[in-house]
């Protein structure tokens, strides 16, 4: 039973746990190759740690109109699923009911931005995406490449490019954190290695780098190295037309000539 509305253990809720959970899978898969485990450490770190963990998580699910939520889940438990190889949960969080392919295309609006239309909110979920892609990635299931109404995960990406204003501040809407500006995280270090678009390693290159507690670029730092130049990164649409109508970010604004 849930015994609180959100029903986390070591934390509040179980978004974030999943995060926690995303941090522990990374941190016993980076280790379990040094032989430091006994087989007795193993059975308690993957039946009483990470399966009891998604065990929590998966008591609260979520659906379509929660999928923000259920995307750091599907993280979470796909962290797990991917390092031990459980076939039965792979496939729940990329093709179940709850999974990537049914929550992703429910998402993005026609423009690429997250449904609340909140760039923070877009860029949470972005990175909640994205850690679930990347582990399928290394196990075999190309989530890059999956597109629904021709949209893929790479405009959550572009979305932030087009979002911004022509300074790089973001305009403040919903619940955006004032101040939110486009700038170089680790997200863009693997869209570079995933999609080669030169537009990431200009970020890196010449926009301010935010930080990057989560998952260092310095993994993808030869690949960033290695990227072609772009003269000019060209953000929004620059210019307002008179009386047009252009798009900021999901916004709709009229111009006023």
């Amino acid at each position: 039973p849930l015994y609180l509305a959100y029903d986390g253990r070591l934390t509040t809720e179980t978004r974030e746990e999943a995060e926690w959970l995303i941090r522990a899978a990374w941190a016993y898969d980076l280790t379990l190759p040094s032989g430091v485990y006994s087989s007795e450490d193993r059975e308690a770190i993957e039946t009483r740690l990470l399966w009891n963990a998604v065990e929590v998580i998966d008591r609260y699910r979520r659906t379509r109109t929660g999928h923000t939520w259920q995307a750091r889940h599907n993280a979470g438990i796909g962290a797990v699923a991917f390092l031990l190889s459980n076939q039965e949960w792979i496939d729940e969080v990329l093709y179940g009911p709850r999974g990537f392919t049914a929550l992703f295309p429910a998402l993005l609006r026609a423009d690429g931005l997250s449904y609340m239309q909140s760039i923070t909110h877009h860029n949470s979920s972005n990175i909640a995406w994205l850690y679930l892609s990347e582990a399928a990635y290394r196990s075999g299931y190309d989530l890059y490449g999956f597109t629904s109404n021709g949209r893929s995960l790479k405009d959550m990406f572009d979305a932030a490019l087009y979002h911004a204003f022509s300074n790089g501040e973001h305009p403040i809407v919903g619940h955006a954190s004032p101040g939110a500006s486009l700038g170089f995280d680790w997200r863009y270090a693997i869209a570079y290695k995933r999609y080669g678009d030169p537009a990431y390693a200009w970020l890196w290159r010449h926009a301010p780098h935010h930080a990057s507690p989560l998952l260092p670029e310095v993994f993808y730092l030869a690949d960033l190295m290695a990227a072609p130049e772009m003269e000019r990164l060209t953000i929004g649409f620059e210019t307002f037309g008179k009386m047009g109508i252009n798009i900021a970010g999901s916004t709709w604004f009229q111009d006023t000539g």
